[in-house]
Formats: C-alpha cells, structure tokens, sequence
C-alpha cells in the first residue's frame, strides 16, 4: 500500500466528490492493461464502485490505494501481409484487360507493382491497372502482383491472363426503297430484321443512305422489341454497336427525318471469341438464415480445366479455406456479411464471385436492404469509370433490388421523382465512346433537371447550368475524384453508397431532396483577389 497526498481545491455545496477516472481504473480489465493507480480511500473515506465519496472534501487529505508498474500491453501483431492479384481476365488480342488487386493484413498503407514478360501495363503502380495485349498472340500470360506495406514487408500473387482469338461474320448486308419518300411525314421507319445466333460477342451496326442530303436516325432492336442502341447524330453514316447480343430475332430500325426518294442499306457484323476457357462460379445468395438455423452456402462452377478447386471466403480476409468445395456450412453470428466463393483450375485460372449472408431474426429477414445516398456539389463526374459501375458494385442485395441499376430510382427510393429521365451511357467502352459524342449536349442533357444514368450507382445527375461542353460530365478529374473518395466501389469510404452528382458548387441541390441521407461540399478558402493571401483560412472555410 502507498499513500500519497493530493491537494484540492474547496468544493462548496458538494455532496460527494467525483473523482477522475483517468486516474481511478477501477475494473480488472482497465488495470490488466498497463501500469496504472487504484484509489480505494479518499480522506478516510471509501471510494464507491461510480468512484465518488459520500461527504464533501476540502484541503490536504490523504488518498490510498496501489499503483502497479510494468510496461503497457502491446497491441496485438497484424495478420500476415496477403496479396491477391484477382481473377483471370479474357480478352481479345489488342483489347486491354482490366485487372483488380487487392491486399490484406500487414501494415497498412499499401504499395502497388504490377510486371509482365509479354504485353504492356498502364498505371503498374496502381491496384487496377491495364494489360495492354496488343501484338500477343493468342494464349495464357502471366502478370505479377508485388504488395509492399508501411513496414517494408513485401509479398506476391500471380494472375493468368487469356487471350483469345477473335472472327466475324456478316449478318445482315441489305438496301431497302424508302417505302415513304419525302420530307413529310418525318418519324415513319425503314425495318430490316436479322437473326443473331448463339455465341457472339458484339455487333456492330451501320446504317447508309444514297443521298447525303437524307437524315436517318439508327435503332437497334432486341427479340423483345426494346431498342438497346441507337444513334441520332447528323452524320452519315450511322453506326452503333451492341455487346453480348441474347441469340433470335433482332432488327436494324432507319427512323426517317427529311428524306427524299432514295434507298438506305443496313450492314451488321457479328463478331465472335474463341471459347471462354475460365471457370464459371455462381456463389448463390443472396443468403438469408434466421438466428440459431442451419446456415448452408451452395454455390456452383462449370467449365474451366479439370479438375477444378473451389474455397470459399467467410471473413474477408482474402485467405480461402482449402477443401471446402462449392457447399459450406459456417456459423456466422448475426448481422451482414460478404462471402466470396473461389474456382481455380488445372491450368491456373482464376474466377470468384461475391454474395452476401444476412444472418437475424425474422423481421430484420424481412426487410428491404439498406440504401445510402450521399450528394455531392463538384464539377461533374465521369459516369463511364468502373467505381461507379454495376459490374463492381459490391453489395449484391442492392444489385437485386435494383437489377443492377436498371430500374429507375423512383422505383426503389420513396420521394425521388418518377419524371426523373435516364442518360444512356454507353458503357463498356472507356471514357465517352463514339456512340456518346452527341450524348453529353445541352440538347440532350437540360439543365437544372434531375437524370440518373442507368447501369451506374449514379441516381441523380444534375447540371446547375449548360454552360459546358459537357454538362454532368466531368472534363476535369476533379469532381470524380473527389465521388470516388467518398462512395468509389473499391476505395470509397462507402463503396455501397449511392450518388446523387451536382455539376457547379450548389449546395442547396442535393440538400432540397429528402431522401439523399448525407450531404458533401468542400468549398474551400485559398485566398487571392481581392483580399490577397489567407495565412489561416480556418474561420474564412468556417464562414
């Protein structure tokens, strides 16, 4: 027992003296930590369990208790370093494959380098860099993933990348007599049906006319009557192009403007990739089980070379549990949870999908899954980059009750208005294809009104005016930056939350809507004309 002495200062009309729990651990837990005092008397009087006195204590007195010494509990050592250069990409020679790397465990931050005997990589420093395959001839190549952490510890992984050999076929090479000459009426069509077989990759769309003084507009489409590409420019001739096109009847659709007697022909191309040699994984899910049940995870693979292992994830760690093949039963506790199934066969190839497991009672079973929206002021954002993609959107629950943000916001989001008009983004294609060059016009894009652009988390694009070249879109990096920070799919710091994206520093835009739940606007103070520089912007930011 130690004793020591403690000056206070006079507490008039106290009834009890609480004393300072920084100085009081009064749990076991709290003194198994590191050294510590434990105070059990303050002037003769006991301390109680809340650390108070029951009577009022002025001047010196005296204060006992133990003091322990030694050295603080160390924090426990960082799971191994862990890298994961991601599944096998498939493309055609002269594409460039996307490629996701991942790291786990270690010390964070993280450091990316990519390298490859064959082909060429943009952005190696990168977590998602591109393989270049232009020149390589058809077959697998190996790419390298080195993660490095803040501690200098270094570990790889290596991704197989297929290359593929590409043909095309012609569908359809036909010319059509306009069987409505004349400038009016506009809006009569030109229909040439096709059939599309099984196993094509894309089509590629041409619509031509005889006389250049003609105007047509190209639609294309599917077995169900829904027109799934077009293009509206003034240009001759039009063309478009449609990617995994379903097996039937399609049909190449010349909508007529100003046209005079003349014939106008329909060319489509079908091109076709070697087989896709990877194996298929479906995690199934996603998975429901009420507390205390039974929690069986099935998931399938087919194709790929035989034979074919398959491990699931169940904690995120990035680590897959060998031999527990397409069908587990784990017992996660309740709440939320992603899980990722893994196949990789005898040649090396890699693919996994993710789900999610919602382990509760029966009511929170039967909600609907949670959705954020956060809106953000800024200058545009680019709607074409894959951390606003469905593809690597990663909450699968969210992609169901969306289908894969097909559906429009109206239907899913209580408040958000129905007139609300899609932008359709062609995407797939990199940043702003060919077929978006009159897409992103005052004409098509109006300002001051709400859009949402399909096949994007982006349910809210407005642009506070059309003084752009583009508006919506981002011209400058900046507004997607600053989006992806905030909600990017793979490095935001709510990859599931969805946008709502303002064109122009107008805050009070995202603010007016009820059901976007945060706001985000970073105005900030630098200085300059006409109050020259700001040497403490802190309380100007404030204002």
């Amino acid at each position: 027992m130690r004793r020591a002495r403690i000056h206070f200062r006079r507490l008039a009309a106290v009834a009890s003296l609480a004393l300072s729990l920084s100085l009081l651990p009064l749990t076991g837990v709290t003194a198994a930590q590191g050294p510590g005092v434990t105070v059990s008397s303050v002037g003769g009087q006991q301390v109680t369990e809340d650390g108070t006195v029951k009577q009022p204590l002025s001047g010196t007195v005296d204060v006992a208790g133990t003091a322990r010494t030694g050295s603080p509990q160390q924090p426990a050592d960082p799971a191994p370093l862990h890298a994961e250069a991601g599944d096998s990409p498939f493309v055609t020679a002269g594409d460039k494959a996307p490629l996701l790397g991942s790291a786990y465990g270690g010390t964070a931050p993280y450091t990316w380098s990519w390298t490859a005997e064959h082909g060429r990589l943009t952005g190696a420093d990168s977590a998602s860099p591109a393989f270049d395959t232009t020149g390589l001839a058809p077959g697998t190549y190996d790419v390298r993933l080195t993660v490095t952490d803040a501690a200098g510890v270094s570990t790889s992984d290596i991704v197989k990348a297929v290359v593929g050999e590409q043909t095309s076929s012609e569908l359809l090479d036909e010319a059509r007599a306009d069987p409505t000459p004349g400038v009016f009426p506009a809006g009569q069509s030109v229909e040439f049906p096709f059939d599309v077989p099984s196993g094509v990759r894309s089509l590629d769309v041409t619509l031509s006319w005889t006389t250049p003084e003609q105007d047509y507009d190209l639609r294309v489409t599917d077995p169900s009557g829904k027109v799934v590409a077009q293009s509206e420019s003034s240009g001759h001739p039009e063309q478009t192009s449609v990617a995994d096109p379903a097996a039937g009847t399609w049909k190449v659709v010349a909508v007529k403007w100003a046209t005079v007697t003349a014939d106008v022909t329909a060319r489509v191309v079908a091109r076709r990739l070697t087989a896709d040699p990877r194996p298929e994984v479906r995690a199934g899910g996603p998975y429901r089980f009420e507390t205390g049940t039974e929690q069986r995870l099935s998931g399938t693979v087919t194709g790929g070379t035989n034979p074919v292992d398959a491990a699931w994830d169940l904690d995120g760690d990035g680590r897959f549990d060998d031999g527990t093949g397409t069908t587990v039963t784990p017992q996660l506790p309740d709440g939320r949870h992603l899980v990722t199934l893994k196949a990789t066969d005898a040649r090396g190839l890699e693919r996994r999908e993710t789900t999610s497991v919602l382990v509760g009672d029966a009511d929170r079973l039967d909600a609907a899954p949670p959705v954020t929206v956060i809106g953000i002021a800024d200058t545009g954002i680019n709607p074409y980059h894959l951390e606003f993609s469905a593809r690597t959107y990663p909450d699968p629950d969210v992609l169901a009750l969306t289908k894969n943000f097909t559906r429009h916001p109206s239907e899913y989001i209580p408040g958000y208005p129905a007139s609300a008009p899609a932008i359709p983004a062609t995407l797939g294609k990199g940043y702003l294809p060919e077929e978006d060059k009159d897409l992103w016009t005052g004409g098509r894009v109006k300002g001051g009104l709400l859009h949402w652009i399909p096949g994007t988390k982006i349910i809210g694009a407005y642009s506070s005016s059309v003084d752009g070249a583009h508006p919506v879109l981002d011209d400058h990096g900046h507004g997607t930056g600053s989006a992806s920070v905030s909600a990017g799919n793979r490095y935001g710091y709510c990859p599931t939350c969805l946008l709502v994206m303002v064109e122009g520093l107008d805050e009070t835009v995202a603010t007016k809507y009820p059901w976007v739940d945060i706001t985000s606007h970073s105005f900030g103070y630098v200085g300059g004309a006409p109050v020259g520089p700001v040497l403490s912007s802190e309380e100007v930011t404030k204002e």
